[in-house]
């Protein structure tokens, strides 16, 4: 009797509301003859309102946080906003990401800042950032603006890094992560050799789906030595190649983690877009990471390849 109380006087969900509420709204448009219209809004709405705390959970925004820094193009398009900077969608995603990740450090005991044990590396790194400012402070004075580009950019890196970090403790939302940017770099592999065959490059193209951004053309190169090479969402085709080969081990974890084919395929797509870039510093760096698997996990190379 008393779980059947507490079920009763228990008060309803956010959800309830919202799609009561929806619902309302709805059949007073269709009365007034505008429901088609208000239909589409009303029904995000309400999805958005059953699955919020899946949409909103730490492994989400992560998840959007990978997706918008793989397929929308960093400098090819632009917010509209009156700022000093240009406003770009991954600044904007990272941002309310560490926002909220703040946030929740104040309000949640759950959430905490943990420990990358690289602190050192990278503590080495940013003194030598520091020290090289100021005993270029001429040099660094005449490159002002860029300059401030390039550390904004950098310290973004670390704040991925240490959200990724301190959010992803689970063996699951890690394991996650991985299939997304294996998934992400077969889908950037396969527009890789769709752009190298047919010379059309769908990353070009965004504005179609997000109508509110501004492509700059400029920042969109197409020839290099005299022949089309693929850059997909990368700056420069060297750029692209590099970051399908350090998505490929991704999905080579992937595919021998869990035995599934379809890794293999993804592994497949990466490489493949890796040609399609004629890139020789990410055929060289692919190479390195042979080497690097080899020395450290000999065994699974042996397994992984049978003629050895």
């Amino acid at each position: 009797m008393r779980a059947a109380a507490a079920a009763l006087g228990r008060r309803p969900p956010f959800a309830f509301y919202v799609i009561i509420g929806s619902l309302l709204v709805l059949s007073t448009l269709t009365v007034a003859g505008h429901g088609v219209k208000a239909t589409p809004v009303l029904a995000l709405a309400m999805v958005i309102a059953i699955g919020y705390e899946r949409l909103l959970s730490w492994r989400t925004l992560l998840g959007l946080t990978v997706l918008t820094i793989l397929f929308v193009p960093i400098k090819r398009y632009t917010l509209p906003a009156s700022l000093p900077f240009n406003l770009e969608l991954y600044r904007v995603v990272v941002a309310i990401v560490f926002v909220a990740w703040l946030t929740s450090l104040l309000i949640d005991r759950r959430v905490r800042v943990r420990a990358s044990g690289l602190e050192a590396p990278l503590l080495a790194y940013i003194a030598v950032i520091v020290f090289s400012l100021v005993v270029n402070t001429g040099r660094a004075n005449a490159v002002g603006r860029d300059l401030e580009k390039v550390l904004t950019f950098f310290v973004s890196y670390v704040v991925v890094f240490y959200l990724v970090v301190s959010l992803l403790r689970r063996a699951r939302d890690i394991d996650f992560l991985a299939g997304l940017l294996a998934a992400g770099g077969a889908v950037l592999g396969f527009f890789g050799v769709f752009e190298s065959v047919t010379h059309y490059n769908v990353f070009n193209h965004l504005k179609m789906i997000l109508p509110i951004m501004t492509y700059d053309a400029g920042q969109a190169p197409t020839l290099f030595r005299g022949a089309i090479r693929a850059y997909g969402s990368g700056q420069h085709p060297i750029a692209f190649g590099a970051a399908l080969v350090l998505l490929l081990p991704f999905a080579v974890y992937r595919a021998w983690a869990f035995g599934q084919r379809r890794w293999w395929g993804a592994a497949a797509l990466i490489l493949l877009g890796l040609l399609a870039t004629r890139s020789r510093t990410g055929v060289l760096m692919l190479l390195i990471v042979v080497i690097v698997f080899l020395v450290l996990r000999p065994m699974y190379v042996k397994r992984l390849w049978p003629a050895i």
